[in-house]
């Protein structure tokens, strides 16, 4: 009953962090990485 339970939240925060962080973190590599000049990238 436990395990079922950690491993069900293990696979849904691991599936909410991933598209979570896929985007706020994509915009701030293209803001604050070496491309920090600004080239039409919000």
């Amino acid at each position: 009953m436990r395990l079922k339970k950690i491993i069900t939240i293990l696979l849904f925060s691991t599936i909410f962090f991933s598209v979570i962080h896929q985007y706020p973190i994509d915009i701030k590599i293209q803001s604050f990485g070496p491309s920090s000049h600004g080239d039409g990238t919000l």
